[in-house]
């Protein structure tokens, strides 16, 4: 099963995510996608780890090549004993995913076709090996966030030119109309905050 949850940055998609995770029985991973490259960045991590403690999450850091959170899960199981039960992933967040498949360390752009399909081969391949995915991601064909990408400070210093951005934009819209035909439910924010 499916299920994609909708919202703007900021929206409370998160949250909303792991709340419906939490109503989902089996153990529970959180597949973060989030790229870290400053210190800044670290402590968000370790804030967003934190804040999630008490929800029942293992919490697998995968910022490309979704797939290979299998393996690291599969290894934990054999170290934890947790084998039995169904599996539920929570991706967090489609965006993330899409901005570092597409925008490498090295400064090149892959091409939105090569990036949709990494993913949706990923995800095809998670299904097999879940009971349940929930996926954070956002359907705004005007994103002003690229991910954890600050698109004016990375075209500002020449990260990103206007062709990655248009490349961005083509691979998210490919794969939320993907995800359209193969969530099984869909929810969109903006949603209440605590």
């Amino acid at each position: 099963m499916i299920k994609v949850v909708y919202g703007s940055k900021n929206s409370g998609k998160i949250p909303y995510a792991e709340d419906l995770c939490s109503k989902i029985p089996g153990n529970k991973y959180y597949l973060a996608t989030m790229r870290v490259k400053t210190d800044d960045d670290k402590k968000k991590v370790e804030r967003h780890r934190k804040e999630r403690e008490e929800k029942g999450f293992v919490t697998i850091e995968q910022d490309v090549a979704i797939v290979k959170a299998i393996d690291k899960i599969k290894w934990m199981d054999s170290l934890l004993g947790n084998v039995e039960g169904d599996r539920v992933a929570m991706i967090a967040s489609l965006p993330n995913l899409c901005a570092n498949e597409m925008f490498l360390p090295t400064g090149e752009i892959v091409p939105h076709k090569e990036v949709e399909s990494t993913i949706l081969c990923g995800l095809a391949l998670l299904q097999e090996f879940f009971a349940s995915i929930v996926i954070v991601s956002d359907d705004d064909p005007e994103l002003s966030y690229y991910g954890d990408i600050d698109v004016e400070q990375a075209v500002g210093i020449g990260e990103i030119d206007g062709n990655g951005i248009k490349e961005y934009k083509e691979a998210m819209k490919e794969l939320n109309a993907a995800l359209k035909t193969l969530a099984d439910e869909e929810f969109r924010g903006p949603f209440k905050t605590s």
